[in-house]
């Protein structure tokens, strides 16, 4: 190109002219070599079944299914396990497909392949909605091929979805089931361990203290008439005791006074009558703290017991009749029998008092203690009851879901849950999918067209060449003063017609060769498809 010129169109079309071999030869060796490699390639026939998805018979708010989430999620477990080596291997087996593959190529590489052939697509929608659908294809050089692989692809989506709904809902309910049993195990172990707590600690619980302060304050009365009766008791134990010894001592005093043969020795009857008589005396000049009045009562505290011992052993008839000397003695005596009589029934009943009143205060130590106790019961009385509402919280809900994952497993069995279902089978594709022979060969012719364009543009740019007056004046500033053409001999005439000849020849050459190629090449398939 000349620096400082300002090229037009049409001098751009002149150089396109005059390199228009270059343009023209480019063009057409890769058209034809576009057009040859698109004839080499066998045709792929795609054919693909529709699969629709039934929603469940039964309102999801009413049961709740077994295998929840979206419809692209479900497809990719289902497509992980329909396109796995085991069942593809079964596949190509039965079909015989790629038998030239299997032949060159290790199982693994083939089943890559096959892979790649089967499509899975659903409908594009909104992201918070499912499709209802999705397709299934599969791409193969044989049309009928093609479509009964596709049939079988789309047999297996449907079977393995049912299969996959119908063992994980038994495997949810198996799980369930051991949880409930477990759940029921320690439910039932918490109960025995709160059941032997309540035998081991009866009377003693929180919800008894009530009670047993009552039984406490009911004690307490009982023991403080038990002690009011005793004290009663008591003191008529002391009048009969005075009452015995005033009648003993009247007794002996009458005795004492009574005429007899000689002198007879003092009883404790009268000793008593005179100590107290002394006594008296005593009282009337002393007092009560002075030490001889202290020895007189302890004095008549002993004859007292002295007395009523004697009066336990005095003689009796053999008729069981006291020997009295008269009847005022007689009729003595049988009040003192009957006051000693009352004093050991009084002393009996006090007894059998006490003996109640220990047994009452060791009830009312055993519920103070129990009341006591109360506290610390509590505490482990309501840790056991927590973890016993918890476990039974925990059974409840596992049972309410047991019974949710039976229904769901019936209605997975009974296949009126959500399924899948062809609502289009394959066809036998008329027309192949690929190669899109229209598009590589334009491609070529225009990758091309652009190689011979480089090459023309890099010539000229190259090329510094005075074509035209304007091209002098451009590149030297100087006038024009004749223009003289190109002289051609003869013999240059004839070597430029030859290059020309050869290269259209050689063209031609290339784009008739790869013409027979593909035909060769497509007469063969077509005669491999036949047999």
């Amino acid at each position: 190109m000349i620096p400082g010129k300002q090229y037009k169109p049409e001098d751009y079309l002149e150089m396109a002219w005059r390199r228009r071999w270059i343009l023209v030869i480019p063009l057409v060796l890769f058209a034809a070599t576009t057009f040859v490699y698109s004839q080499t390639l066998p045709n792929r026939y795609r054919s693909e079944a529709t699969i629709v998805v039934i929603p469940p018979q039964v309102p999801v708010n009413m049961v709740r299914p077994a295998v929840t989430g979206t419809l692209q999620e479900r497809l990719d477990q289902i497509r992980q396990q329909i396109l796995s080596r085991t069942r593809l291997e079964r596949i190509i087996q039965e079909f015989d497909l790629y038998p030239r593959e299997r032949q060159a190529q290790l199982m693994e590489t083939v089943v890559d392949q096959m892979r790649r052939d089967i499509g899975v697509a659903t409908p594009k929608v909104g992201r918070r909605q499912d499709p209802g659908h999705f397709t299934v294809s599969y791409e193969s050089e044989n049309p009928q091929v093609a479509m009964a692989v596709a049939g079988r692809l789309a047999s297996l989506f449907v079977r393995e979805n049912l299969e996959g709904r119908n063992i994980r809902a038994d495997a949810t309910a198996q799980f369930v089931q051991s949880e409930l049993d477990e759940a029921l195990r320690r439910l039932q172990e918490q109960e025995a361990r709160l059941e032997a707590f309540r035998r081991e600690n009866i009377g003693k619980l929180p919800n008894e203290v009530q009670s047993n302060l009552a039984m406490i304050q009911t004690t307490r009365q009982e023991l403080q008439a038990l002690t009011d009766a005793n004290n009663r008791d008591r003191e008529r134990q002391i009048t009969i005791d005075r009452t015995i010894a005033d009648e003993v001592a009247f007794g002996g005093i009458a005795a004492a006074g009574a005429p007899v043969g000689g002198e007879a020795p003092q009883t404790a009857a009268q000793e008593l009558a005179a100590v107290r008589a002394a006594l008296e005396r005593m009282q009337l000049r002393l007092k009560d703290d002075h030490p001889d009045v202290r020895t007189a009562k302890r004095r008549i505290v002993e004859l007292e017991a002295r007395v009523a011992d004697e009066a336990l052993t005095q003689p009796l008839s053999p008729g069981g009749v006291a020997v009295a000397s008269n009847p005022a003695d007689l009729a003595r005596q049988k009040r003192v029998s009957s006051l000693r009589h009352e004093f050991d029934q009084l002393e009996r009943s006090i007894a059998n008092r006490n003996a109640q009143a220990s047994r009452l205060q060791g009830m009312a130590n055993d519920y103070r203690q129990r009341v006591e106790m109360a506290p610390a019961l509590e505490s482990q009385l309501s840790q056991l009851l927590r973890g016993y509402e918890s476990l039974k919280g925990t059974h409840e809900k596992l049972l309410r879901t047991f019974q949710e994952a039976q229904v769901a497993a019936n209605l997975e069995e009974r296949q009126v849950s959500e399924q899948f279902r062809i609502i289009d089978q394959p066809q036998r594709p008329e027309r192949p999918r690929s190669p899109d022979r229209v598009r590589m060969n334009l491609i070529g012719a225009l990758m091309g067209l652009g190689l011979g364009f480089a090459i023309a543009g890099l010539l000229e740019y190259r090329d510094t060449s005075l074509r035209s007056e304007e091209d002098v004046l451009v590149a030297l500033s100087l006038p024009v003063v004749a223009l003289v053409p190109t002289m051609w001999t003869a013999e240059e005439r004839q070597s430029d017609r030859r290059r020309r000849l050869l290269l259209i020849g050689s063209s031609a050459a290339v784009t008739v060769i790869a013409s027979a190629a593909a035909l060769v090449w497509k007469l063969r398939l077509l005669d491999g498809w036949i047999r």
